[in-house]
């Protein structure tokens, strides 16, 4: 199961599209908020899209944290900024523990990161649309049986 990460587009919609373009037939999609509702540009994809709300998004439709199992595997999914996760990601990292979750995502930063923390996968796809070092970027989850390989896609 292929799985395309985005965060921070803060709708800028040509991100969104290029994603779409650089992670092609993906089987899901899943938004970590600042602009969470740009996540319909997604749903060109036709696939499931999860999204959850950031400290910048207005419309209370999307959760502000998610749990989500796709492929076997547990994922807790949140903005990050309720964990403070620009201050360091342990309060984040011990949440997916708490929650029993071996993945978790999170946006809020603009720095992509993929961290393995105890049994717990980190991973923050940076911004695909004001990164704050480097070039924009995504994420793509792999999974099989359970088990969850993670890579940052620069755009």
């Amino acid at each position: 199961m292929n799985i395309g990460v985005i965060s921070d587009t803060h709708g800028n919609e040509s991100a969104l599209r290029r994603a779409l373009i650089t992670l092609p037939n993906m089987d899901a999609w899943i938004h970590l908020g600042d602009h969470a509702s740009d996540s319909r540009v997604l749903s060109a994809a036709g696939v499931p899209i999860y999204a959850v709300r950031g400290n910048c998004d207005f419309d209370m439709s999307a959760e502000q944290e998610l749990m989500i199992t796709l492929g076997g595997a547990r994922i807790f999914l949140t903005h990050g900024h309720k964990y403070s996760v620009k201050q360091g990601v342990e309060a984040v990292f011990y949440r997916a523990q708490e929650l029993m979750c071996g993945t978790v995502l999170f946006g809020h930063t603009h720095v992509s990161l993929v961290e393995a923390w105890g049994s717990v996968l980190g991973v923050n796809p940076g911004s695909a649309a004001l990164p704050h070092k480097g070039r924009p970027s995504i994420a793509r989850l792999t999974i099989e049986n359970g088990d969850v390989n993670a890579r940052i896609v620069l755009l």
